[in-house]
């Protein structure tokens, strides 16, 4: 089935002008049957209403629940809006009784179809899931951790030629924060040589995410065996673990009454990983990475830790840890203190220290013009700290295309840090 669904496209050009016709057509349908027995007075009225929820709602949205730092932008609400009003127009056409339930199974029809254009819509401005494959989980093949310590002689054989990737709980010493599930690559060499020491490449996501979408949407599988096909099996071993702890939540990366989110990054997961694995213990041969907000968080563990990453990927990260400005970050995100806030934000802390062993690449998309500008005053800052940086830049905005590219790319670089 999911070989099947590869075929089904989903970033195709022509793929913004369906989401736009199938929008359009169930709106023209909704107004001319659902809302037949309504006068055109009353018809247009709930298009009005409807359109003042919309402000409503994005104002509700995007400054009291504020649930994206960078906000969810206005690509999203102009393919979002025609559901919230199309949802109104629904709601006024079924107020009248005349062959109701025909009406109703209709408009959820036309309804249904405007949020699959919507998706479609969303999906294709962020660059995210190419396929249905990807939506429904992309046939990603990861083990548990029982299936990884009791592998059957296929299995083990498999392993070797491919590596494996594991699901993994890496338990948070903090009770505030909840991480999510965490995902980890092990090359075809731990297999091979279980007692051979790796280098480690902590990576993270952006919110909202899931670990799980540096697997479909980052192809991390893909990029890790390719690459450790090209170096006889050798390759970092990756966890991909959660720095939020749900889609909505953004605990700023740093230690604070929303949980010990920097403590967990630092120090939880890779005391687990030499626990588990045969880690190196050295700080060269540690990396993290991350994109958008993840991508700021890691650079703000290598600015706080680098007695422990000594290297980084700062893919389309902010300028500094927030929650839409300054003064809300601030107050929200680290208790009103202005001293803690300075304390975990990377541009102000390399102001005061000196990071000459530390070096990283910080990218970004090319036509991501408002993180850019934000990323220059970083890799300004983290030069004059005395780091080793270098930036680099790829087709495409702040998406999926561009975070894969870079990670891809990126890649031989740490392998070159790491000396494999």
């Amino acid at each position: 089935m999911i070989s099947i669904l590869h075929y089904v496209p989903l970033l195709r050009v022509w793929i913004p002008f369906v989401a736009a016709a199938l929008i359009a057509a169930s709106l023209v349908w909704i107004w001319l049957k659902v809302m037949r027995p309504l006068s055109i007075k009353a018809r247009s009225m709930s298009v009005v209403v409807g359109v003042i929820l919309v402000v409503v709602v994005h104002q509700l949205v995007e400054h009291v629940w504020h649930p994206v730092a960078e906000g969810l932008g206005r690509v999203t609400w102009l393919w979002a809006s025609p559901a919230l009003v199309a949802a109104v127009m629904v709601f006024a056409g079924l107020t009248r009784r005349k062959q109701w339930l025909r009406r109703f199974c209709a408009a959820l029809c036309a309804w249904l179809l405007i949020a699959v254009g919507a998706a479609l819509g969303i999906n294709y401005h962020f660059e995210a899931y190419p396929t249905m494959a990807e939506v429904v989980g992309g046939g990603v093949r990861t083990i548990s951790w029982d299936e990884l310590k009791n592998p059957d002689e296929e299995a083990q054989s498999a392993r070797i030629a491919e590596g494996a990737v594991v699901r993994v709980d890496i338990p948070s010493s903090d009770s505030v924060f909840k991480p999510r599930q965490a995902l980890v690559y092990l090359p075809p060499s731990y297999f091979a040589d279980p007692q051979a020491t790796l280098p480690v490449i902590t990576l993270l996501t952006g919110q909202p995410g899931t670990p799980q979408d540096w697997l479909v949407l980052g192809k991390l599988p893909q990029t890790m065996e390719q690459f450790a096909a090209s170096r006889g099996g050798r390759a970092p071993i990756v966890a991909v673990v959660d720095a939020f702890g749900s889609q909505t939540a953004n605990p700023l990366c740093s230690d604070t009454s929303h949980g010990k989110v920097a403590s967990y990054l630092e120090v939880d997961v890779p005391k687990w990983l030499r626990e588990n694995f045969p880690v190196s213990t050295d700080a060269g041969q540690w990396a993290i990475a991350g994109l958008s907000s993840g991508g700021t968080c890691a650079l703000q563990v290598a600015t706080r830790a680098p007695q422990t990453y000594r290297s980084f990927l700062d893919m389309s990260g902010e300028t500094h840890p927030q929650l839409g400005n300054e003064e809300r970050t601030i107050s929200e995100g680290f208790d009103g203190s202005r001293e803690l806030y300075a304390a975990n934000d990377p541009v102000q802390v390399m102001k005061t220290r000196r990071y000459d062993a530390t070096a990283g690449i910080i990218s970004w998309g090319s036509d991501d013009t408002s993180f850019k500008e934000g990323l220059i005053e970083v890799d300004e800052a983290a030069q004059a700290s005395g780091m080793t940086v270098e930036t680099r830049s790829y087709p495409g905005g702040h998406s999926w295309k561009v975070w894969k590219a870079a990670f891809e790319d990126q890649l031989p670089w740490l392998a070159e840090r790491f000396g494999l």
